[in-house]
């Protein structure tokens, strides 16, 4: 992932976006009367999906890998959370549209935190065998 201002704020647009879609998608679906054991793998399920269609408008002007990575992550995060919470009690859509932008941030950071430790790993294994 780049550092430039323009791609921090589109992947931080697009996953936000992906969240919030996500979660709201779940809730929809999903209501009290859902068993636990049911509602965890629909809802993940369910994320996979919207993620998949909510990434395809930002790939183009911010890179597929730079994209799908986070929300993927963040479309798992968020449906998984909104769904279990909606299985469990009523959940708004106010309430599931912030659960999911929050997770969606939360896989940003994740994975960001991630490529930074590899390409960090990457280049110190570099630096021991270079020329």
């Amino acid at each position: 992932m780049t550092d430039r201002l323009y791609f921090l704020l589109g992947d931080l647009t697009a996953c936000t976006v992906t969240g919030a879609l996500a979660a709201l998608a779940a809730a929809w679906l999903i209501g009290p009367h859902w068993p636990v054991l049911i509602a965890l793998p629909v809802a993940l399920a369910l994320g996979l999906i919207v993620a998949n269609v909510a990434a395809v408008p930002f790939m183009r002007s911010f890179g597929a890998m730079e994209v799908m990575v986070p929300t993927m992550l963040g479309g798992l995060l968020a449906a998984g959370s909104a769904g279990l919470w909606a299985a469990i009690a009523p959940l708004g859509s106010g309430s599931a549209a912030l659960l999911g932008a929050s997770a969606g941030l939360a896989a940003l950071a994740t994975s960001s935190y991630a490529d930074r430790c590899v390409k960090g790993a990457a280049a110190r294994e570099g630096s021991r065998h270079g020329p």
